[in-house]
């Protein structure tokens, strides 16, 4: 199989928005092969069916809730029959569903004679029906060792192939002449943060500034905030040396990561399964910046950065980085941004093509 000239469902968790993760960068990626992409997001009430890119159609679709609970030979019945409704919506007939969400839509292989199925999980918390889609799939993909171990229980033929990256073409900046920017990426209100540990780093290193580009509001990828975050949002609001950007478009937020010195990721040790191969790495070490982080687990033996689960020795790393960031070996730099390079989604694109094709 290529992935060209084809109509393409993507089942998302998340809508499409301006942060864009994974299965939006696949849908991307797809686009420009050419695919036609039906981009099947939760509930969008205002504009149930639009195109936000070329050659991708975001449809919005809540499907029959609780099928987890009936009979199976029912469930078939009605996610056939919300398939057919998505196809008769959208004037679309897939010729691959691959999909993110198995809490909907789970029952991947009721149009098995002409559609070829996919089930993708990125994040351990998706797991609600993940045997059922599984096993429905005529592949299966994870992001971590994990993920593919639990998906191998119920379809065999399952891989972990990690994530993607989006290059963009660099415009690196130096920060001489300027305070150091730390800078932390991703979503501000997710549970995995760290928040006491990058607070203690935002006052023990008050002559960084701290820049985080990211959701801390109600968007497309959080669809509430609770007491605990609105406080942690208030504390580092009114830190001095704290900036809070916001999620942001495709070129500012590639500015941002160029004008970065060091970057910072701080995750609870209690995830350590969840968090063991975030998304937003491989674009941080497209920069070829130092790191500092939390142990992650797929990065274990890669050596690219600097890694502890104790909060003194973290900070201590930190104050390291801050002191000798001008002076990055540069072998040290390359090899970050070669590992990056070999994951672009161009190049994942393909790899799942061969897995594809390594089944006929």
């Amino acid at each position: 199989m290529k992935f060209e000239n084809l109509t393409i469902w993507i089942i998302s968790p998340e809508a499409w928005g301006t942060q864009k993760v994974s299965k939006h960068h696949y849908a991307l990626e797809l686009a420009r092969r050419d695919n036609e992409i039906v981009f099947i997001e939760p509930q969008n009430a205002k504009n149930p069916l639009r195109e936000v890119s070329q050659g991708i159609t975001a449809f919005s679709f809540i499907s029959f809730p609780g099928l987890r609970f009936f009979p199976r030979f029912l469930r078939r019945y009605l996610i056939e029959r919300d398939f057919r409704r998505i196809q008769k919506k959208t004037g679309t007939r897939p010729d691959v569903i691959w999909s993110f969400d198995n809490s909907r839509l789970f029952e991947l292989d009721v149009w098995k004679t002409y559609v070829t199925s996919l089930h993708h999980v990125v994040d351990l918390t998706m797991d609600f029906n993940l045997c059922t889609a599984a096993s429905t799939s005529q592949l299966c993909l994870g992001t971590t060792k994990f993920i593919a171990a639990k998906l191998s229980n119920c379809n065999p033929n399952s891989h972990n192939i990690g994530h993607g990256v989006q290059l963009w073409e660099r415009k690196p900046t130096h920060g001489k002449t300027r305070r150091p920017r730390v800078t932390y990426t991703g979503n501000l209100l997710i549970r995995y943060l760290n928040r006491e540990l990058v607070l203690s780093a935002v006052d023990r290193y008050p002559n960084a500034d701290f820049i985080f580009v990211g959701s801390y509001s109600i968007d497309n990828m959080n669809n509430q905030v609770d007491a605990d975050s609105v406080a942690f949002i208030d504390e580092l609001k009114q830190r001095s040396n704290c900036f809070l950007l916001g999620a942001l478009e495709k070129a500012a937020y590639h500015k941002v990561l160029d004008e970065a010195d060091i970057f910072i990721v701080a995750y609870r040790r209690q995830y350590y399964e969840q968090v063991a191969n975030p998304h937003k790495m491989l674009e941080l070490l497209l920069t070829g910046r130092p790191i500092v982080a939390n142990v992650l687990d797929e990065y274990i033996d890669l050596k690219l950065f600097d890694m502890s689960d104790s909060t003194t020795d973290w900070l201590a790393l930190l104050g390291e980085k801050l002191e000798t960031y001008h002076s990055e070996p540069q072998h040290q730099i390359e090899k970050r941004i070669s590992h990056a390079l070999r994951q672009s989604y161009t190049q994942q694109v393909n790899h799942i093509e061969e897995l594809l094709n390594d089944q006929s």
